[in-house]
């Protein structure tokens, strides 16, 4: 008798959205396949997206870290109060900003091999607030701050699946 043992995967390596905001008060994650490999994939995600989906260029938003090939990561420090400017801040200081009145989001936008010529593309907000009283805006903004990342993601996935099928290899 023939037996087998299952072959292990090996574990990925941890995400550096879990490093740069651990303990969120607002998580929105939304994920797409896409018929092309991962490095195109991922070509896509940090070159080609939408302009109104690239936030990390704008004023206030910056990369706060990237795992060529498989994650990136972009965040802005927010007025709890108010829909104000970004505030400008360097990615370094972004996980010790504790400044109340504020709102820390993070973007992680991730790539995994799905099969052998497909990719899963994952959006991820994290919205941390910096006080409780950030925490309670928070909280009753949550009806309207959901379903905007929601657009916001739902937009970068669909630019990045319409940009890999143009892409893909042949």
């Amino acid at each position: 008798m023939t037996t087998t043992t299952p072959t292990r995967l090996p574990l990925p390596l941890p995400l550096l959205i879990d490093q740069l905001a651990a303990h969120p008060d607002l998580t929105r994650t939304t994920a797409c396949v896409v018929r092309t490999d991962p490095a195109t994939a991922y070509r896509t995600v940090r070159e080609r997206p939408a302009p109104r989906s690239r936030l990390w260029e704008r004023p206030g938003w910056s990369v706060l870290g990237e795992r060529p090939g498989a994650e990136l990561v972009f965040g802005s420090i927010l007025p709890s109060r108010s829909p104000a400017r970004p505030r400008e801040l360097e990615a370094r200081d972004f996980v010790d900003f504790a400044l109340p009145g504020h709102l820390k989001v993070a973007c992680s936008l991730s790539v995994l091999p799905y099969g052998q010529c497909r990719a899963l593309v994952t959006c991820e907000f994290r919205v941390t607030a910096t006080d409780p009283r950030s925490w309670q805006r928070l909280r009753h903004g949550r009806g309207l701050i959901s379903p905007l990342l929601g657009l916001l993601q739902r937009a970068i996935l669909r630019s990045v699946r319409r940009d890999s099928a143009r892409s893909r290899p042949r």
